[in-house]
């Protein structure tokens, strides 16, 4: 599971979706305050297939989680591969679409709002596409944006709605810290990060692993949890179920296939790890996503920003 695939999932479960379908309109909820474009809509589409052309009413911002494809406009083509963003300019025709599907997440604006982009900077018409750049910091915007979205009705909340996608926006146009500037110390994390995503479904000999990068195992666990909000064996245990979570969408395969494809030898230990990570049963959350149903509880992998 490479980076792209790790935050569509965490995506995809913060919203509360098992890979269907959500979308939610924004326009005609009350505003207090003008900090802010007004958003119209958002929307998560997973497995879209669409290719568009067309001229677009609404300013889009659209964010590539998953999957590759094309975009052209005013006679520029750009290959985009997720995680990268681009957007929908209103009165331009735009053709995009994927090579064979991919996964989005969109916020849509009223042409008005072109001003405000432009004028600040966040918006460069002759700059459509750009990459996503800093994964955490997108991902923890989308967890608050999760908790803020099923509130939107109450009083002061699409105020908030507004200004974090505003900061959402301004994040992904934002570089990262060079990977040279960085200490050895967190170096050392980010490729033991990288080891464990990367390996997730094999034993991990983690001792090894951090003896290999020069840290004493009391030394990588403070770093470690000074970035992140869990430990190194409950984050190797949130890839897993949520490679499961991604596998139980197609019915061809059984549960024990899947538990034995994800790292775990035993099916029953895979099924006490999942239910305590989602809040039910495999075959329950198979059952949801089949039917659309969300999930009592979902599986998130907390980050501290490296």
């Amino acid at each position: 599971m490479d980076n792209s695939s790790i935050l569509l999932y965490k995506t995809a479960m913060l919203f509360g979706a098992q890979r269907k379908i959500s979308a939610y309109h924004l326009a005609a909820c009350k505003r207090r305050f003008a900090l802010a474009p007004t958003v119209g809509n958002i929307g998560f589409l997973p497995g879209n297939t669409a290719r568009v052309h067309a001229i677009h009413p609404q300013l889009n911002f659209v964010f590539l989680l998953r999957g590759h494809g094309h975009y052209a406009t005013s006679g520029k083509s750009f290959n985009l591969t997720a995680p990268c963003a681009f957007v929908h300019i209103p009165e331009l025709r735009i053709k995009s679409g994927p090579a064979t599907q991919w996964d989005e997440i969109y916020i849509s604006y009223p042409p008005r709002a072109m001003n405000h982009f432009t004028r600040t900077g966040l918006l460069d018409p002759k700059n459509p596409v750009w990459p996503i750049t800093d994964l955490p910091a997108f991902e923890n915007d989308m967890m608050n944006l999760r908790e803020l979205l099923p509130r939107a009705t109450e009083q002061g909340v699409p105020d908030m709605i507004d200004w974090l996608c505003a900061g959402l926006i301004l994040k992904t146009r934002t570089p990262t810290q060079p990977p040279e500037t960085l200490s050895a110390l967190e170096t050392a994390l980010h490729a033991i990060r990288a080891h464990l995503e990367k390996h997730y479904r094999e034993d991990i000999p983690l001792e090894a692993l951090i003896r290999k990068y020069g840290l004493s195992e009391t030394h990588f666990r403070r770093a470690w949890n000074k970035r992140f909000t869990c430990s190194p064996a409950h984050y190797i245990a949130a890839l897993r179920i949520g490679e499961a979570c991604r596998l139980l969408a197609n019915p061809g395969l059984r549960i024990g296939d899947i538990a034995e494809q994800v790292g775990y030898k035993d099916v029953f230990h895979f099924s006490r790890r999942f239910h305590q990570m989602t809040g039910q049963s495999a075959s329950a959350f198979r059952r949801g996503t089949d039917h659309g149903t969300p999930s009592k509880r979902v599986v998130a992998i907390p980050w501290k920003a490296l």
